[in-house]
């Protein structure tokens, strides 16, 4: 019984889906890491006064993305998923609404 769920847990661990879930979580480490390190180089080039205004201006865009997303990230995941998985034209037309109103 023990060797069950022992053959259960070795296969979980060694799937697909675990081999891109720490492919994911490394590259997540990766971009925080260089997202303080540039963070650090921004703040020593500019000082203090200009590194405050970059900080709000940062603050601020991060706030009104917040409240204009409207869960259409989630979305476009949830729905592109399944057109996708039946070759549908939706997913184009979910994808590139999605990049467009990123940029925008």
């Amino acid at each position: 019984m023990i060797k069950n769920y022992y053959l259960k847990i070795k296969k979980l661990f060694f799937s697909k889906t675990a081999r891109y879930s720490g492919i994911v979580f490394v590259g997540n480490i990766v971009a925080a890491g260089l997202g303080f390190l540039s963070m650090v180089i921004v703040s020593r080039v500019l000082g203090p006064y200009n590194f405050g205004i970059l900080s709000i201006v940062m603050a601020v865009i991060a706030v009104i993305n917040g409240l204009t997303d409207f869960g259409i990230g989630t979305g476009v995941v949830r729905f592109s998923s399944l057109y996708l998985e039946n070759n549908h034209w939706r997913f184009n037309s979910n994808f590139w609404a999605y990049i467009c109103s990123s940029i925008g």
